[in-house]
């Protein structure tokens, strides 16, 4: 965008703002319009962006607004890619034909500004004072976690006992709303002493989406105490490759958030543990997935999460009110005890919201507590929706923290993020809010803890390897996947098919605006031959296990993708990276790491002038990188570990003063006078 501390929106208003700074592309004749757009939609986008969540017709006025802008901000940057890179073999837009498409964006926009009225929007200066953003808190432990089990001791043990003295061969765990502590209850039993003294073989799965017995054999098999002989994709073979960690084993496998079950599956699971004594562990909101389980195993049993004690509910408001600060216990219940447990009363023993109260009421006065404990509703909330604290919580956050979050809507459920990564790819959008260019990168790690802090993200922890990783909340990722329905889209595929999407469904009568794509492949499924939407497309990350893209599929692909900034395609078996590639002037994510057959890069990579993040880890066949990287003047981030066949550096390296990262360092020894050169040029950055 034109700077790192706007939203696309007012990036996008910014640039009619100062159309005269682009009279290449405006014509003269709508400087006059554009500005008053410009004013306009800055005055009623903040109204517009609160009231979304609940009016539908807002929604989608929001969302033309937003789409009108992020093709301003498309036609303004690869207008100054063009001029940036004239020496370039550069094909943009002829100027005509961006003039006329500005034009037309400009009748758009005043199409839709003639609906403010009927829609009832209030202008900035109209709104009343915003209250005051959440205060930071430093939590003790992570957001589903400790504090969701307080109360829960009868729970624990009784499970730990019906494990591991094997009265049942399976047990649910069934919580019909999000946030009722179901998988912290699980991750507690599963981390006891006496259940891990138990079992010598514990897995845990999370399942969510589909239950694929395949997946979860080879999730399996990933957790066996030793390296399996076998990990390719036939059922049969990888079943007798567990087989020989399973006999005559105690084995738990916990199964995390089962949506739906078909008694053919389970049946078929169980059977691969039919040589082992083995214990499974369900969690699920659904009723039908225990009732599944016990028509399948008849000893199975069912355990329902049930409601928390008052005193458990203020314990549980502390912990998210205070913090740390719970240090001086004494003083908080001396000041706040009493009306606090008053509230606790309002919580009618649901877990989510104790957090809710919790959360909403850090940093405020003793009189604002006894204000929403005289309050008959939790201000204009109601207490039974499951996503009321998501929703209060994205209304208490700036602009930018809500792009960023929003974001993170093109990652699955339940899925593992690299806080590292997702820093990187805020960047790429240009959505780091940083006044020195320099230190963009711990402006992100701030956005990161204030979402965490605010309850956004949970299971906040290192991965084992130094780095972080965290997950998105239950109740908040379902809240913004519905509200960036028609910017984000995930597409499952399964053998080709498209077994599941989220993102903009109305295609029938419109077509596809999503400007964010994430492609989930299971293992050995075919690349799509096309992607809805590519010519818009400003993220394409794909998830795979071992897809494999065929080169003349990823050449169309990456032709198609003339406005990307990012691009993820780890693990896609790629054997060359076309020369399509360098033609990606807007790109500055670049994701290529374990495609282990990758053995170069194209010299022209180097037209690459935007790229900030190069990932080549894992490609253990990369023979060398380009003579002409040193081009790569913006590039912050060289990843390049687990590269064996890669012996030296060229020369040139001095040139990216920017980099930030340089995760492998390559000795001189050998004579290679150009690894030398390289060494002491990387001393000089």
């Amino acid at each position: 965008m034109g700077n790192n501390r706007d939203t696309v929106i007012i990036a996008g208003a910014k640039v009619l703002e100062n159309a005269e700074s682009h009279h290449e592309v405006v014509n003269r004749r709508l400087w006059p319009r554009a500005s008053e757009i410009s004013h306009n939609v800055q005055n009623f986008i903040e109204d517009a962006e609160k009231k979304q969540v609940k009016h539908q017709e807002v929604k989608s006025w929001f969302q033309g607004v937003k789409d009108l802008c992020y093709e301003l901000i498309d036609v303004s940057e690869e207008f100054e890619l063009v001029q940036q890179a004239k020496r370039l073999r550069f094909v943009g837009l002829p100027l005509l034909q961006q003039q006329r498409k500005v034009t037309r964006i400009i009748r758009e926009f005043e199409t839709l500004i003639k609906e403010v009225r009927e829609l009832k929007l209030s202008s900035s200066s109209e709104l009343p004072v915003p209250e005051a953003e959440l205060e930071p808190v430093n939590l003790h432990s992570n957001i589903i976690g400790k504090e969701l089990l307080v109360g829960r001791d009868a729970e624990i043990q009784g499970l730990i006992r019906r494990l591991t003295k094997g009265y049942h061969r399976c047990i649910c765990i069934v919580g019909d709303e999000v946030g009722t502590g179901k998988t912290a209850l699980a991750r507690s039993v599963y981390n006891s002493t006496q259940v891990k003294s138990k079992f010598h073989f514990m897995v845990w799965v999370t399942v969510s989406r589909q239950f694929n017995v395949k997946r979860i054999v080879k999730t399996m098999l990933e957790f066996a105490p030793e390296k399996p002989e076998y990990v390719g994709d036939e059922f049969e073979l990888l079943e007798l490759e567990l087989h020989k960690f399973i006999v005559d084993r105690e084995l738990l496998l916990v199964l995390d958030d089962v949506v739906k079950l078909d008694s053919n599956h389970l049946s078929d699971l169980m059977n691969v543990f039919r040589s082992s004594s083995c214990r499974i562990l369900i969690t699920t909101r659904k009723k039908e997935v225990a009732k599944v389980a016990k028509e399948v195993e008849e000893s199975t049993h069912t355990v329902l999460m049930t409601s928390l004690s008052p005193e458990a509910c203020w314990s549980i408001i502390k912990h998210h009110a205070f913090g740390d600060d719970l240090k001086n216990e004494s003083t908080v219940e001396r000041i706040f005890g009493q009306v606090g447990r008053q509230i606790a009363e309002k919580c009618e023993g649901k877990p989510v919201v104790a957090k809710s109260f919790g959360v909403m009421l850090r940093g405020r006065s003793y009189e604002e507590w006894h204000h929403v404990m005289m309050s008959e509703k939790l201000w204009w909330y109601d207490l039974t929706s499951a996503s009321m604290l998501s929703e209060y919580l994205y209304s208490r956050m700036p602009p930018a923290l809500r792009q960023c979050l929003l974001y993170c809507s093109i990652f699955p459920k339940n899925h593992s993020i690299q806080v590292d990564k997702l820093v990187k790819l805020w960047m790429a959008q240009g959505f780091i809010a940083s006044h020195e260019e320099d230190k963009m990168e711990i402006q992100g790690w701030k956005y990161v803890k204030q979402l965490r802090d605010c309850s956004a993200f949970q299971e906040f922890e290192p991965d084992g390897e130094g780095a972080f990783v965290c997950k998105l909340e239950e109740g908040m990722h379902e809240f913004i996947q519905d509200l960036a329905r028609n910017e984000y889209c995930i597409k499952f595929l399964d053998e080709g098919a498209t077994v599941e999407e989220s993102g903009d469904n109305d295609t029938l009568t419109k077509p596809p605006r999503f400007r964010h794509c994430t492609l989930c492949l299971e293992a050995q499924t075919s690349f799509p031959d096309s992607i809805d939407n590519a010519g818009k497309l400003h993220t394409l990350m794909v998830l795979s296990e071992s897809s494999d893209i065929d080169p003349t599929n990823l050449a169309s692909l990456l032709h198609s993708l003339k406005r990307i900034r990012a691009l993820d395609l780890r693990s896609c078996a790629i054997k060359e990276l076309p020369l399509k590639a360098a033609e990606l002037l807007h790109l500055r994510y670049l994701n290529l790491s374990f495609n282990h057959e990758l053995k170069k890069l194209p010299s022209a990579i180097s037209n690459l002038l935007n790229l900030q993040t190069l990932n080549l880890n894992g490609c253990d066949s990369l023979q060398k990188l380009p003579k002409s990287i040193g081009k790569l003047i913006k590039l912050r981030h060289l990843e390049i570990l687990w590269t064996a066949s890669l012996s030296y550096l060229p020369k040139g390296i001095a040139s990216l003063t920017l980099l930030r990262t340089l995760n492998r360092f390559f000795g001189s020894s050998g004579g290679a006078r150009e690894a030398k050169h390289a060494v002491l040029e990387i001393w000089k950055i």
